[in-house]
């Protein structure tokens, strides 16, 4: 996949700064399904809590106003119903036709309705950035085991720190 992501940012061309204009930021399509499906398998806010602000029944429960409830994004992500074989890394789950089969609230690592992170399209800006200016310079390398055991409270993070190599190209 870094390969693919590096012949979509190459393809866009870097100008003189080495930096890809700001204009192209938004055609890195693949970059951004790749994004998305990195947050899926691990967001960075596993449950977002939530107050019900009226009563309500839910599976065969009276959950009364003002109770403490919670949307587990880390469970919704890997739901089978909403994602088949959901361990599996596939940015192809993102490509405009998937997203519309899929119900609105079954990828939510920002939230979402009228809670959703106003960080969202910052963040996905920011990633744009990093790797086009990263995948343009580096080839990143880890050992095979990296990053297998998760932390997943209060953020996920991986126990081993994922050590990381930049192996310049050539």
């Amino acid at each position: 996949m870094q390969e693919k992501l590096r012949a979509e940012i190459a393809e866009l061309g870097m100008n003189a700064e080495g930096a890809l204009p700001y204009s192209q930021l938004d055609r890195l399509e693949l970059t951004d399904m790749a994004f998305k499906e990195a947050l899926r398998l691990i967001p960075p806010v596993p449950s977002l809590p939530r107050r019900a602000i009226k009563p309500f029944d839910f599976g065969g429960y009276h959950i009364p106003a003002g109770t403490t409830v919670s949307v587990s994004v880390a469970y919704t992500h890997t739901m089978p119903e909403l994602w088949p074989d959901p361990q599996r890394f596939d940015p192809l789950r993102f490509t405009p036709e998937a997203v519309r089969a899929r119900h609105k609230y079954a990828w939510v690592p920002f939230g979402g309705g009228a809670h959703m992170c106003l960080g969202l399209h910052f963040a996905t800006m920011q990633i744009r950035i990093l790797l086009a200016q990263l995948l343009s310079r580096y080839r990143i390398e880890l050992d095979a085991d990296a990053g297998a055991q998760w932390q997943a409270w209060p953020i996920p993070r991986p126990k081993d720190g994922l050590p990381l190599r930049f192996v310049p190209l050539a």
